[in-house]
């Protein structure tokens, strides 16, 4: 059966807020923000719950570093100067002086060790992640923009999805993927799991260099190549288009 893109996967609703991108500035809530300015936050220790952040609009970056942890955002406000950037209880957020809106943009996550958990998202922008290391979960979500995952090793469960781009995983470990774009190409690289679910609505699938307990591919318009490849049990799907495996 061919399977379109939901609303859902398609919306740049991350959160509960609107987002509207007018030709000259960014509109967030129905209130302009006009200005921004870019604010640095170095991260003594990460709470136990890990990461949580919602980049309203904009790319986001994790990569290690030697240095201290240290976060770099763009935040968008009413005023100049109106926000700052706060991590507290694990969630990485916006604060005003004037109780006006205010939202994250470009976002480059700078880590010196192991995130214990990490949920980041994007509403319009590119996530990435590379060479880091998460103790437990990892949950890369965008409304419309690519996701892509370098070099990552994780104690739990990988999770992509985005609503419109493609998903690009290599060298990759953890016990079990999830990966579903709406409407985007999926590609699996030299990745080690349990198991991995693997959808798209509206795109291929390739699987290469990759090993598995249990694989399910699924696409409703594409075609899906499970090339050098391993896995014990699973399924590959397409509604129109070819499988080789």
């Amino acid at each position: 059966m061919l399977k379109t893109a939901t609303p859902l996967a398609a919306a740049l609703l991350v959160s509960s807020c609107v987002i509207s991108i007018p030709t000259s500035e960014l509109q967030f809530d129905g209130v302009d923000l006009e200005e921004h300015h870019e604010e640095e936050l170095q991260i003594q220790s990460w709470h136990p719950d890990g990461l949580i952040v919602d980049a309203n609009i904009g790319d986001v970056r994790i990569e290690p570093t030697s240095g201290p942890t240290t976060i770099i955002a763009t935040l968008h406000e009413t005023e100049l100067g109106d926000a700052r950037l706060v991590y507290e209880d694990g969630e990485l957020k916006t604060e005003t002086q004037s109780g006006e809106p205010s939202a994250i943009g470009d976002l480059l996550i700078l880590a010196n060790g192991p995130i214990p958990s990490a949920r980041v998202a994007s509403g319009m922008g590119t996530v990435h992640v590379q060479g880091v290391r998460i103790d437990r979960d990892l949950k890369l979500e965008a409304g419309m923009g690519d996701i892509v995952l370098e070099g990552v090793r994780a104690g739990g469960k990988v999770t992509f999805s985005t609503g419109m781009g493609d998903i690009s995983a290599s060298d990759l470990g953890c016990d079990r993927v999830n990966a579903e774009s709406g409407l985007g190409d999926i590609e699996l690289a030299h990745v080690e799991a349990g198991e991995a679910d693997v959808d798209s609505g509206l795109g291929d699938i390739e699987v290469k260099n990759c090993t598995f307990d249990r694989l399910d591919a699924d696409t409703g318009l594409g075609d899906i190549d499970c090339i050098a490849s391993s896995y014990k049990r699973g399924s590959l799907d397409t509604g129109l288009g070819s499988v080789n495996d």
